[in-house]
């Protein structure tokens, strides 16, 4: 695509300077210019939202645990998020994060999911409780069977990680109050007032 927009330039300049300095008749300097400066804008903001999506995904390999205890029977091991299945059963210890959406099985603690959800306060989740990737274990341990690995909850945790939440405004109603007589002037609209302040 840039040969073809190079060309364009470039020959709308150059006919514009023989029209200026030989031939006369209309020139493109312009629109050169402004098809020049929209083009660069645009690469600009490509390569912004490029690098801000860069960071995004730093963000979102820092939510995932490194490795996460696998429970075979009696025996467990140190696998990474990557090698889980949907079905595998899962020991998180309190100060780990969850590797992988699930539902609990076993224990009963709670859980900070502010980074997903926004909510400060921690969420108690026992048997059948539900559990997100990228949260927080912090007060008990607790067993889990994997129910979403992989693409799935990578795109969930994608859009928690892009989601800003937007400011939000209370609109107040605003009564007038008539005149009476015998009343201060200092009379205003207060919200939802019944009486003036004198």
């Amino acid at each position: 695509m840039d040969v073809p927009v190079a060309l364009s330039i470039g020959a709308a300049y150059l006919w514009s300077a023989w029209a200026t300095l030989v031939a006369g008749g209309p020139v493109y300097f312009d629109s050169a210019v402004m098809f020049t400066f929209l083009l660069l804008l645009g690469r600009y903001i490509e390569m912004s939202l490029r690098h801000r999506c860069g960071l995004q995904q730093h963000a979102l390999a820092r939510l995932l645990p490194d490795s996460v205890l696998r429970l075979r029977g009696a025996q467990s091991e140190r696998v990474t998020p990557d090698e889980l299945l949907v079905g595998d059963r899962l020991r998180v210890l309190p100060g780990e994060r969850i590797a992988a959406d699930g539902v609990v099985e076993q224990g009963r603690g709670e859980v900070d999911e502010s980074l997903i959800t926004g909510e400060s306060v921690p969420q108690v989740r026992g048997v059948g409780g539900q559990l997100t990737a990228g949260t927080l274990n912090l007060s008990a341990p607790l067993e889990y069977r994997v129910e979403r690995v992989g693409r799935t909850q990578r795109w969930r945790l994608c859009r928690a990680c892009c989601r800003k939440p937007r400011p939000t405004a209370r609109v107040l109603p605003i009564r007038p109050i008539a005149w009476q007589p015998g009343l201060s002037a200092r009379c205003c609209c207060l919200p939802s007032a019944s009486a003036c302040i004198g």
